[in-house]
């Protein structure tokens, strides 16, 4: 906004420049007729009124020179405080605030807080499942006189280790625990954890019981056929559906 003192400034140096064009134009506007303005250079005898005009004249044209500097600081001092006003971008109702946002790589962070703009912050979850122990039991499933459906025909015992290796923060984790019997599901168990931040990991423990009754028939056909071949079924776990707040 343009301030009252610019506007008194330009308004002084308009009226000192119409002064000085009237006095270009036709002197005897200031001076008297044109006779009379003639008659006292040519005759010299107003030697000392012609030097209060001269004088006059030069200091109409410095304060001139002086209003339009003057001015001109002025105005540049209004463009300044005029480049640095705040504007309001983003529609909120509100022009006290500038609304700007730049984020060049499109991450969690704008430009003005993140340290590496070019470069992408993103957590990477890792889940990782150690110590594994596993006792399984499949007489009731060979010999069904010999048990019920409510037998257990696996223990399990786990240690899951899940890691945030990124350089961002993430506000859950979640991933399911599959439990498979020669690469056929038999249970799905899900899990979820809350914030994780960067370089943060967390240990869970897990016991699972596999009962009888959860096997699925492909389950059950793939383990009478291991024990018919004399061998051991396989049960194995994996971490599958691994989903987390990522960039």
């Amino acid at each position: 906004m343009v301030s009252a003192t610019t506007v008194a400034l330009a308004a002084a140096i308009f009226l000192a420049l119409i002064v000085i064009a009237i006095g270009l134009y036709d002197p005897s506007i200031l001076f008297g007729s044109s006779a009379d303005a003639s008659e006292m250079i040519e005759n010299g005898t107003s030697d000392s009124a012609l030097g209060d005009v001269v004088a006059l004249g030069k200091d109409v044209g410095q304060t001139g020179a002086e209003l339009i500097k003057t001015a001109a600081e002025a105005g540049k001092e209004a463009a300044q405080d005029y480049a640095s006003e705040a504007v309001d971008r983003d529609t909120d109702a509100s022009n006290s605030v500038i609304s700007v946002r730049i984020n060049t790589d499109r991450d969690r962070y704008e430009d003005s807080e993140d340290q590496q703009p070019l470069i992408k912050n993103s957590a990477k979850v890792k889940v990782m499942a150690s110590d594994i122990v596993i006792h399984e039991d499949y007489a009731a499933i060979a010999s069904p006189e010999a048990g019920d459906e409510s037998d257990v025909a696996a223990d399990v015992t786990l240690k899951l280790v899940v890691k945030n290796e990124g350089d961002d923060y993430t506000e859950f984790v979640k991933f399911d625990v599959v439990f498979s019997v020669d690469d056929v599901v038999v249970k799905k168990v899900s899990r979820e954890i809350g914030r994780l931040d960067d370089g943060q990991s967390r240990t869970m423990e897990m016991s699972y019981q596999l009962k009888i009754s959860e096997i699925p028939a492909g389950a059950v056909s793939k383990i009478l056929d291991s024990l018919d071949h004399g061998t051991s079924p396989m049960l194995t776990v994996n971490i599958v559906n691994l989903d987390y707040e990522k960039f």
